[in-house]
């Protein structure tokens, strides 16, 4: 099991891809289900429309 907290957005973009290389370990290890529980998650938000397709 991976388990991972993010605790702050100070440098967003070193935590996202720590969180995406842990992943990859784990799944190299032999980690079959990886789930991320989070109350917000950046970049995950979209002002726009998606184009149908």
């Amino acid at each position: 099991m991976l388990c991972w907290c993010v605790c702050t957005l100070a440098h967003l973009h070193e935590q996202i891809l720590r969180l995406l290389f842990a992943a990859d370990a784990a799944r190299d290890l032999g980690a079959r289900l990886i789930t991320l529980v989070t109350p917000y998650l950046a970049y995950m938000r979209q002002d726009k429309r998606c184009q149908p397709g």
